[in-house]
C-alpha cells in the first residue's frame, strides 16, 4: 500500500508540471529577431527587454493566454546610424511608442499545432494576426518558438520604398519560467 502511495503522488506531481503555469519570459534566454530585403539583401536585426505574462496549459488553452511586450528602442541592427534612424519618427517613432505588444488566446488548428490569435500593436496601431507556434516543456518553464510575417506598411513602420520590403519575417524563442 505504501508503495502505491508513493507512485501515486509521484504520478500526481507530474501531472501537475504540465498544468497551467503563470509563466515570465526570461529576456536574456529569448530571441526575437526579425529579417527585411534592403537594398535586394536580407538586413537582420534583433529586439530586446521582453516583459510580460504568459498562462498556458496544454490542456485547458481557453484559460491560456500571452500578454507580452518587447522595448522598441532596443532594435539592434549592428549598424548605429540605421539604428537610430529606425528609432527615430518615421519607423518606430520610440519616443512615443516604446513598447512592441503582442497579447492573445492560443488554441488548436485543424492540424494540431498551435495558434496564437494575436493582437500585435506597433507604433499604436493594432493589428489581428495567426502566430502558429511550438510550445515545449522543459527545465520547469517553458519554449514557445514562432516564425511569422507581417507588412511594416500596416503598422505604419516607414513608407512605400522601391528598396525595402514591406514584408518582415519575425522569428521568436522565447524561454519562460
Amino acid at each position: 500500500m505504501k508503495h502505491c502511495t508513493i507512485i501515486c503522488l509521484f504520478l500526481l506531481n507530474v501531472a501537475l508540471l504540465h498544468a497551467q503555469q503563470t509563466v515570465q519570459p526570461v529576456d536574456a534566454a529569448s530571441k526575437i529577431s526579425f529579417k527585411i530585403k534592403n537594398f535586394g539583401m536580407n538586413t537582420d536585426g534583433r529586439l530586446a527587454g521582453l516583459k510580460g505574462k504568459i498562462v498556458f496549459d496544454q490542456q485547458q488553452l481557453a484559460s491560456s493566454y500571452f500578454d507580452v511586450t518587447v522595448n522598441a528602442a532596443s532594435i539592434d541592427t549592428d549598424n548605429d546610424r540605421r539604428d537610430k534612424h529606425l528609432k527615430g519618427a518615421d519607423y518606430f517613432n520610440v519616443a512615443q511608442f516604446p513598447l512592441i505588444k503582442i497579447t492573445g488566446k492560443p488554441s488548436l488548428s485543424q492540424s494540431g499545432a498551435y495558434v496564437l490569435a494575436a493582437s500585435l500593436t506597433i507604433r499604436g496601431v493594432t493589428k489581428q494576426i495567426p502566430i502558429p507556434f511550438k510550445a515545449v516543456f522543459q527545465n520547469g518553464g517553458w519554449l514557445f518558438t514562432a516564425t511569422f510575417e507581417i507588412n511594416r506598411l500596416d503598422f505604419k513602420v516607414g513608407e512605400e520604398s522601391m528598396v525595402l520590403s514591406d514584408k518582415v519575417k519575425v522569428s521568436m524563442s522565447i524561454v519562460a519560467k
